[in-house]
């Protein structure tokens, strides 16, 4: 990976930049799920970071004070890209935490049980000892005592620690945290629901966690409040283009203005779905090695990360060592002079390239955690192979989130829209033409299309680029789309384009895929859009 080149094409990601155990897992797990490999990528590092940030922080150059190793990811995706297969290999470790906590915690709560019955019972005695000595008039202060030793004896209820949350509340979350301080990841494969709900609506929340700030948390009870100190959480969330669109760019665009997408790894990986062929791979019970490596090293770090928490060991803070220091001030000091209004590269996105360099020293932090428990310096190989993702993470943010996103989304519903007009005509080979009203395209149409706004920019990029004709007629506005080019309805030549006038309008001059057409038959398909004339329509 040369360095300083920014990745031209969203689907190139520089795997070579993970560690190699992590890498070879990834691998691995893209030739089962052939699932797209930044949503692979995305689950390995969110585990990686999950089970690291409990062991160490991060000292980045020349700015006071360590940060986390906490790692927020985001993927948009529609369903079925095959995230939780993804998960299912990397959080496995993760899991299997969980269920030997909750064994310990059911074992423990028996005790507890026990304990607290007997407790009482002793209390019980102590009560009515205290009250006859006090009706005998006989002195009280031993009894006292007593009883204030055993009230400060009272058996304590275990707690339950849970890393792996989802589907949770502010007030649950704030619960987990103050329980288990040492390593938590939010983490849904459809989190849809998620983003309606009350934990994404507290989105300040969740930005304090990744800061690593304190966390405060105010109850009815005030003795109940509490403030949450040095609590680690990571994120790993699947969205839904739709959901994502409604968060990050509509109405009030929450989760962009409160600097949570900002903290983020975003990823829109293209989907994978159809070219998925099954092939041959072992045994559907066998694991590779990499695999298993992955797995262990992630289990040995979590066991780890408890061990040094329950003994009160304070977390390592990783620092960079003299190559590693000028590498990264020389990629914080390159991102900030794309920052210029106007004419820099990054200067619509600078919510997120401003943190740009703070996410490469995560990175590598969890870099060099994932492969050494007790690191305690970064490396400029890992800060190098952090700051190629972090360059690819950017250039992806740009092209959905920056000034390019809002043309490469007409585009994006100009072809679906195309495709969805070719599959009707298709379809209507043998039953005559359908006209559609606008309503009818804004219902029934691609989804992406579905307002008013997107449909009429689609349709104009489309007549722009000839591969549609609009005909204004006392009916409202005809789109016409010639479905067949090689022998077209005009009685042009089968090896010539359309070139002339009919009835005030050009035909379209190419086919859906630059193709002269499709079959040998002649065919119209109208469109009928309820409007009153082309002008309104696109203004």
């Amino acid at each position: 990976m040369a360095d300083g080149v920014f990745i031209l094409h969203e689907d190139d990601y520089p795997l070579d930049a993970l560690p190699a155990a992590m890498r070879a897992a990834v691998e691995d797990v893209k030739a089962i799920t052939q699932a797209p490999l930044a949503l692979i990528v995305a689950s390995a590092l969110a585990s990686a970071a999950t089970a690291c940030q409990g062991l160490a922080d991060v000292q980045r150059p020349t700015i006071p004070g360590a940060v986390p190793l906490s790692l927020n990811f985001v993927t948009v995706a529609e369903s079925g890209e095959r995230k939780s297969a993804a998960d299912h290999f990397f959080f496995a470790p993760v899991a299997q935490f969980d269920r030997d906590q909750r064994a310990e915690f059911e074992l423990n709560l028996r005790k507890f049980q026990t304990d607290e019955r007997v407790w009482r019972v002793k209390l019980k005695g102590m009560e009515r000892n205290l009250q006859k000595a006090t009706a005998m008039g006989d002195p009280t202060d031993d009894l006292e005592e007593l009883l204030r030793a055993h009230h400060d004896a009272a058996p304590k209820p275990p707690q339950r620690l849970r890393i792996a949350l989802s589907d949770i509340t502010p007030a649950a979350l704030c619960g987990e945290l103050e329980v288990n301080i040492c390593t938590a990841v939010l983490h849904s494969n459809e989190a849809a629901d998620l983003m309606r709900g009350r934990t994404m609506g507290n989105l300040p929340l969740l930005n304090r966690c990744w800061d690593g700030q304190v966390i405060e948390v105010d109850r009815r009870d005030k003795t109940k409040s509490a403030f949450i100190s040095g609590a680690r959480l990571s994120i790993s969330l699947a969205v839904q283009p739709d959901s994502f669109e409604a968060m990050s760019q509509g109405r009030d665009e929450h989760a962009r203005h409160s600097g949570f997408l900002a903290r983020a790894l975003l990823s829109f990986p293209t989907s994978t779905a159809g070219k998925r062929a099954v092939s041959e791979w072992g045994h559907a019970s066998d694991l590779s090695a990499a695999i298993v490596e992955f797995q262990n090293r992630i289990r040995t770090l979590l066991e780890f990360s408890f061990d040094r928490h329950s003994q009160g060991v304070a977390r390592q803070v990783l620092t960079f060592d003299d190559d590693a220091r000028r590498y990264w001030v020389q990629f914080f000091n390159q991102v900030e002079a794309e920052l210029k209004p106007d004419t820099g590269a990054w200067c619509s996105i600078k919510d997120f390239a401003a943190k740009a360099a703070e996410h490469a020293a995560r990175l590598a932090a969890v870099f060099e955690v994932f492969q050494d428990p007790e690191a305690c310096k970064i490396s400029l190989k890992s800060i190098q192979h952090a700051v190629g993702i972090v360059r690819w993470h950017l250039y992806a943010f740009d092209r959905h989130l920056g000034k390019g996103a809002s043309a490469l989304r007409v585009k994006e519903n100009a072809s679906a829209l195309l495709q969805w007009m070719q599959t009707k005509a298709q379809s209507q080979l043998g039953g005559g033409c359908r006209k559609y009203t606008r309503r009818e395209l804004l219902q029934f149409g691609p989804r992406a299309i579905r307002n008013a706004a997107s449909l009429e920019l689609a349709i104009e990029m489309l007549v722009n680029e000839r591969k549609l004709i609009c005909e204004n007629t006392k009916r409202g506005l005809l789109v016409h789309f010639p479905f067949d080019l090689r022998a077209n309805i005009f009685g042009a030549p089968a090896s010539t384009p359309w070139s002339k006038e009919m009835n005030g309008f050009t035909p379209c001059l190419s086919g859906l895929d630059g193709s002269r057409g499709l079959s040998s038959d002649d065919v119209r398909s109208f469109i009928e859009v309820d409007h009153t004339g082309k002008q309104d329509f696109y203004n």
